[in-house]
């Protein structure tokens, strides 16, 4: 599952000496609906200006995204990062928190594919 609206930043490292890089822009994919949603809506209370944003939510096999990964398009698939699902807390959905941007990013390290 995917919402178009919504990106994580990844904050790439300086090298010696050298100004910061860009930030790259990420698109998260969910395994789990329950875990977007959640996600959106702590989204939404931090971001006042898409308060009337209705999500583009899609559902897409992931053979479908593979090949999307291969060819330009409008959404850049090339920087996707999957969440996996949140496992559920003894007090069922509504005690389930899905981990934050900063969480999920903090997780991914430095020493992904797309840092070589």
């Amino acid at each position: 599952f995917m919402i178009q609206q919504m990106r994580l930043q990844k904050q790439a490292k300086a090298e010696d000496g050298q100004a910061a890089p860009e930030p790259v822009n990420l698109l998260p994919m969910y395994f789990s609906l329950q875990n977007m949603v959640s996600t959106w809506q702590q989204f939404l209370s931090q971001a006042q200006d898409v308060k009337d944003v209705e999500p583009a939510i899609n559902l897409m096999e992931l053979h479908e995204l593979v090949e999307l990964m291969k060819k330009e398009s409008e959404i850049d698939f090339r920087n996707v990062i999957l969440i996996p699902p949140v496992p559920m807390a003894a007090g069922g959905p509504e005690a389930t928190q899905a981990s934050t941007e900063d969480d999920q990013l903090a997780q991914m390290g430095g020493a992904t594919l797309g840092d070589l």
